[in-house]
């Protein structure tokens, strides 16, 4: 018969860095993201995604008892943006102008849920300028977000929901 639910979770790409060692400060080491990394990341998860439900669905033995009408995603921090990106949310992916592009949109996950989705920063929105990139996507998505998190500001969650055409919410936690 039919699966209740199954779960597929792909492993995260690992952001890429520079260590730069400052001597004034007795050899503390410092982590800078590269950028041109940072985006190719953020860009091949959605893909990924895309990718196992194909890999999934090619087999018979899973194809056939999966109800393909009601595939749901669940993401954390990073994986929340990816779930925005998997419905066809733009990517930032220029530092300095916050210009934005489609990276997929794969309409077989019918709904998601982000747990302190990370969705960039007031100063590095993930979807372009004011999170231009979120407009009239129409993915139901549900955000639980920390009220004081510095790393996914509760706001900026916010402002990208708000651009949004589908069905949305967003919890706030203490």
């Amino acid at each position: 018969g039919d699966l209740r639910y199954s779960v597929f979770g792909p492993d995260s790409a690992t952001l890429g860095t520079k260590a730069y060692t400052d001597s004034a400060t007795l050899g503390t080491k410092a982590y800078i993201p590269v950028w041109s990394e940072f985006v190719a990341m953020q860009a091949i998860r959605p893909l990924s995604i895309s990718a196992g439900l194909d890999t999934i669905l090619a087999r018979a033995e899973w194809r056939d008892r999966l109800q393909t009408s009601q595939v749901g995603a669940f993401g954390i921090s990073q994986g929340g943006e990816t779930l925005m990106l998997l419905g066809g949310a733009e990517l930032n992916y220029a530092l300095l102008t916050f210009d934005r592009k489609r990276v997929t949109l794969d309409t077989r996950v019918r709904a998601a849920v982000g747990y302190v989705p990370y969705f960039g920063l007031e100063i590095l929105p993930a979807f372009g300028t004011d999170q231009l990139g979120a407009q009239g996507l129409t993915l139901p998505f549900l955000a639980l977000s920390g009220t004081t998190d510095p790393i996914a500001p509760a706001g900026v969650v916010r402002t990208a929901l708000d651009r949004m055409a589908g069905p949305r919410g967003h919890v706030l936690l203490d």
